[in-house]
């Protein structure tokens, strides 16, 4: 399927867009995608943020292999009035592997609204963030590895705004 690039699209109206499928030695199909705009979409999506979302990546100075230990990931979103869909990258220390039945606690809480499991991390979903005030989320690991771990960065972005992403540095 290949689509052509997309302009933007410029206020209410109907914008029509070509669509053409081809299959390996298959006849080709051609279709129009009709995309009808309500609203100016580069009002609601090219809004510069009044702020930046900041996640760091807190760890215990001791670890014990095999057993559950706490990681803290503090969000903050620095800009007024508070902000929504927040996406929080979480890379984890090589050789822990997430404790899932805690997760799901938080999101059955409604401190998250989801959480996703990603080779070696995890993306948290946060529905909500308080203006100017950290949001602290606990991130249960299991150390499954002797030696010194290191803590790597943890990111964050709006949903809707992955350019606006913001890394904090690893540690040791």
């Amino acid at each position: 399927c290949a689509l052509p690039d997309a302009p933007a699209v410029p206020g209410g109206g109907q914008h029509p867009l070509p669509i053409a499928v081809a299959a390996s030695g298959g006849p080709e199909l051609s279709a129009e995608l009709v995309i009808e705009g309500i609203i100016p979409w580069s009002a609601v999506l090219a809004a510069p943020a009044a702020g930046r979302v900041i996640a760091e990546l807190e760890a215990p100075p001791q670890w014990k292999l095999g057993e559950a230990a706490q990681l803290a990931v503090r969000v903050t979103w620095t800009g007024e009035p508070p902000r929504g869909m927040v996406l929080v990258n979480v890379d984890l220390p090589a050789g822990c592997t997430p404790v899932t039945d805690s997760l799901a606690k938080l999101v059955a809480s409604g401190r998250i609204g989801q959480f996703e499991q990603r080779p070696g991390g995890l993306v948290l979903y946060v529905d909500q963030l308080p203006a100017q005030s950290p949001f602290v989320l606990p991130v249960p690991v299991r150390p499954e590895v002797r030696g010194q771990l290191t803590i790597p960065a943890a990111r964050a972005s709006f949903y809707y705004r992955p350019s606006d992403e913001s890394w904090s540095a690893p540690r040791e």
